[in-house]
């Protein structure tokens, strides 16, 4: 089996795991993010997911910003992990320890498995699926990992969903900055 052969069975693996994945969440509209954590090796795929339901608890703007965005609050964390048994079987045996090999290796590695998750992400098949699953209202897209910045956030939400999502989205994460920095602000004496 040659790299791309494995590489595309990869992809297949990943994108039928996550279409089990996404049969275990709500179709009623309320769900509306999804985001790929790669791990913080990149050798595990772990699905996050959040819904209107969490929001109604906020009483201030950032607050419901804040559980909007913030994957750390999103009510599904790391669901359906053995829909993605498969996919995250055939990684490990592809890649081993991706930190073994030093730094510079590692940061390539994870280069490679961001490409390939937009890539897998904005597939046809994927989109089809979204589409089908989530008819009405279509969940945002994302691809997060532990120290992301906000322009790397905003550049992966962009290649991977409607601009004008994608548009709401970066206005949304820019009101939030603001408002967290405004309160800090107001704690300065």
């Amino acid at each position: 089996m040659t790299g791309e052969d494995r590489l595309a069975a990869l992809r297949q693996a990943f994108i039928e795991g996550l279409a089990r994945a996404l049969d275990r969440l709500p179709r009623d509209g309320t769900v509306y993010a999804i985001a790929v954590d790669p791990g913080d090796l990149y050798d595990r795929a772990f699905l996050y997911a959040n819904t209107l339901e969490v929001l109604p608890d906020a009483s201030a703007a950032m607050d419901h910003l804040a559980l909007k965005w913030s994957i750390a609050d999103w009510q599904y964390q790391g669901f359906a992990a053995d829909a993605l048994d498969a996919f995250n079987d055939r990684l490990a045996a592809m890649t081993g320890d991706p930190a073994a090999p030093g730094p510079a290796a590692l940061d390539a590695h994870c280069l490679r498995m961001q490409a390939f998750y937009v890539e897998a992400l904005s597939s046809p098949v994927v989109q089809d699926i979204l589409s089908t699953r989530f008819a009405t209202d279509r969940p945002l897209l994302g691809l997060l990992w532990t120290d992301q910045s906000d322009e790397d956030m905003v550049a992966f939400v962009e290649k991977l969903n409607p601009p004008d999502r994608a548009a709401r989205f970066a206005e949304d994460l820019r009101r939030l900055r603001q408002l967290q920095q405004d309160e800090l602000s107001a704690l300065d004496p």
